[in-house]
């Protein structure tokens, strides 16, 4: 759908529109397998129309792009990468397919992700300054500091959005839920492996931490590759309402000329054929509605109640 008004629209339609951008943002429900599908379908398509094509990931953090790098050239195995680039629990199933077509055809994979250690100690001190006696070489990991101010439409969906973050990759404490396990929030659909805690005081910090991270991370490959056509993968919070990477992004851009951002989100739905203004309208440039009838690609609740906090906590 056409995520102005809702006026259906077909994939060529989709990619057509994508293909004319910079920076292409497809933002899923994790453990949505027609998502996964869908983003194949698109970095595909986008690659064998664009002369360069890059391939960014939430699922790699920024600390693991050399590791990800000699697996790309053929230097190390797969059970290196694997050990040594930590990727989330349902790798094999939802994001190795885009990392081995990107080997097989030469193209850039980003790891975007902020590394969860500098997520969680912004978390448990509610703030990052350069002041801040990080090593040096800390830094080149992390965005410029102190990071942009968030638009009050970012931290309005902050807040507003029902589940964000899991507890202990924020350093907060858990929050004791009534079965004994941590608190997932109100929504019962995880969007992230990280995901579980409700907006609460301090939340802003990390989670601009995490959105800038990205945004730096796409910038930067823009720049490193002139003409190239970014595709971005990540969980709908962080693109959708054009707000997360996307507002991010065009700070990282100056004083470069903007970026052209596509936004596509991709929601499951029991009715998948209905665009209901008040939920999809304004989300993205493009709303695709999934069968959240069929089954989940992976279990992210069981994550998250297996957690326990780190020691000390």
């Amino acid at each position: 759908f056409c995520g102005g008004g809702g006026e259906p629209v077909s994939l060529s339609d989709l990619v057509d529109g994508a293909a004319e951008c910079d920076v292409v943002l497809l933002g899923e429900c994790h453990d949505d397998r027609v998502a996964h599908e869908l983003e194949r379908y698109v970095l595909t398509s986008l690659a064998a129309r664009r002369a360069s094509c890059t391939l960014s990931l939430e699922m790699f953090e920024r600390d693991t792009q050399l590791v990800l790098d000699e697996y790309l050239a053929g230097l190390i195995r797969e059970e290196d990468l694997l050990q040594d680039a930590r990727p989330w629990a349902n790798y094999a199933s939802d994001y190795r397919p885009l990392v081995e077509f990107a080997k097989d055809v030469g193209l850039r994979v980003v790891a975007a992700n902020a590394p969860r250690r500098y997520v969680g100690a912004v978390g448990r001190r509610s703030q990052t300054t350069a002041e801040d006696l990080w090593p040096s070489a800390s830094f080149r990991l992390l965005p410029p500091l102190p990071l942009p101010t968030p638009s009050k439409m970012y931290l309005k969906h902050l807040h507003e959005d029902p589940a964000v973050v899991r507890t202990d990759q924020l350093g907060f404490e858990p929050t004791p839920a009534a079965n004994g396990g941590d608190s997932i929030g109100a929504s019962d659909e995880a969007r992230c492996p990280y995901i579980g805690l409700a907006a609460r005081e301090g939340l802003e910090a990390p989670m601009l931490l995490w959105d800038s991270a990205m945004a730096m991370a796409i910038a930067e490959a823009l720049d490193q590759t002139p003409g190239t056509i970014v595709v971005h993968v990540c969980g709908s919070f962080h693109c959708e309402k054009r707000v997360g990477v996307v507002e991010q992004l065009e700070h990282f851009r100056r004083p470069a000329p903007p970026a052209k951002q596509c936004v596509v989100v991709m929601y499951p739905e029991m009715d998948c054929h209905k665009f209901v203004q008040e939920r999809h309208g304004g989300t993205a440039d493009f709303v695709v509605l999934t069968d959240a009838s069929l089954s989940r690609s992976h279990d992210y609740m069981k994550d998250v109640d297996s957690v326990e906090p780190p020691p000390g906590h």
